[in-house]
C-alpha cells in the first residue's frame, strides 16, 4: 500500500510538473507569436552556408520569392549573384563578431526596393536576419537633401540679389556726392579752400 500511495503521489506530481511546463511552453510560444505579430519587418534564419531554414513575412508581398522556392535552399540558389555574394560576405562577417552586421541593398519587386537587413549570430550554425524594407525613408531622406539644396541656393540667390542692391545704391550715392563735391569746389573762390 505504502508503494502504491507514493506511485500515485509521484504520478500525480510528475502529472503536475508536466502540465506546468506545458503550460510555460504555451505561455512562450503565445509570447513569441505575439512579438512575431508585432514586427512588421521581414525575418529569416539561415544556416552558416547560407540555407533557409524558416522565416516570418507579416507581409508577403515584400517576399522576393514564395516560401516554398527560398526554404531549404542556398543563397546563391535564390538571390541574384551579386546580392548572393554581399549576403554571404555578410553572414560570415556575422559568425567572426557579436555585433549586428547591416547590409543595404536593392531588389525589384515591382518597382526597385531598398532593403536594409541586420544580420546576428543566433546559435552555434544559424543566423537570424531582420529585414526591412527602408525605401520610403529612403525617398524622404532624398526629398529632404532636396529641398535642403534649393533652399539653400535661393538663399544665396537672395543674398546676391541684396548684394547687387546695396553696392548699386552705395555707388550711386557716392557718385552723386563726388559731383556735389565737384559742383562746390567750382564755387568757392580761394585756392586753397577749393583743394580742401
Amino acid at each position: 500500500r505504502a508503494w502504491r500511495r507514493r506511485a500515485e503521489t509521484e504520478s500525480k506530481e510528475h502529472e503536475t510538473d508536466r502540465r506546468k511546463a506545458e503550460e510555460a511552453l504555451g505561455q512562450a510560444e503565445a509570447r513569441n507569436s505575439a512579438m512575431l505579430r508585432a514586427i512588421p519587418d521581414l525575418m529569416f534564419v539561415m544556416l552558416r552556408d547560407g540555407t533557409y531554414v524558416d522565416y516570418h513575412a507579416r507581409d508577403p508581398k515584400l517576399l522576393f520569392v514564395p516560401p516554398s522556392t527560398f526554404i531549404g535552399k542556398k543563397v546563391r540558389e535564390v538571390l541574384p549573384p551579386a546580392l548572393a555574394e554581399l549576403i554571404m560576405d555578410a553572414l560570415e562577417r556575422a559568425f567572426q563578431t557579436d555585433d549586428p552586421i547591416v547590409v543595404e541593398y536593392e531588389l525589384p519587386i515591382g518597382e526597385s526596393r531598398t532593403f536594409e537587413a541586420r544580420i546576428v549570430q543566433a546559435g552555434a550554425d544559424r543566423l537570424l536576419s531582420i529585414v526591412r524594407d527602408v525605401t520610403e525613408s529612403r525617398r524622404a531622406s532624398e526629398l529632404n537633401r532636396d529641398l535642403a539644396r534649393r533652399l539653400i541656393a535661393r538663399q544665396e540667390i537672395e543674398r546676391q540679389r541684396i548684394a547687387r542692391e546695396l553696392h548699386d545704391d552705395i555707388s550711386q550715392r557716392i557718385a552723386l556726392l563726388n559731383i556735389e563735391i565737384d559742383t562746390m569746389a567750382g564755387q568757392v573762390l580761394s585756392e586753397e579752400s577749393r583743394a580742401r
